[in-house]
């Protein structure tokens, strides 16, 4: 793993934390059994893309929104919606995540977004994913 792509990763976790305070503890990479809902999880692949004077990467991060149902009048659709909503105002179109080593030149939604109820009735898994490209120096 590359020092922009640790970058990346601690800026997107951070945004998260601070934009949804309602999970800010819980944002994983790989979750564990028994955790807390609402939580996110996320995953991300990285593109090299060369360039003559720096290095840049495209990172696509797809993140997974767990919510539950609370009760009978509480939706975890609705839920999973609002949290899927503050991830959008958190990054889409805003090319301000901080790097030490590099630049966020784009943050863009990639346009994908999915609501898949779980198994138990009550979780709702809702996933939506972002392009992200950085530069880093040469």
């Amino acid at each position: 793993m590359t020092d922009i792509t640790k970058e990346v990763i601690i800026a997107v976790v951070s945004r998260i934390r601070s934009q949804i305070t309602e999970i800010s503890n819980r944002i994983y990479f790989e979750p564990q059994q028994k955790t807390a809902f609402p939580y996110i999880s996320y995953r991300f692949d990285v593109n090299d893309v060369p360039m003559k004077t720096v290095q840049g990467q495209e990172f696509i991060f797809t993140f997974s929104v767990f919510t539950q149902r609370e009760s009978l009048s509480s939706s975890a659709i609705e839920s999973a919606s609002e949290i899927t909503s503050k991830l959008y105002d958190a990054f889409d179109k805003n090319n301000d995540l901080t790097l030490t080593q590099g630049e966020v030149v784009c943050c863009n939604w990639d346009g994908f977004q999915r609501a898949i109820p779980e198994e138990d009735g009550r979780t709702v898994q809702m996933v939506t994913r972002f392009k992200i490209f950085a530069t880093n120096s040469i």
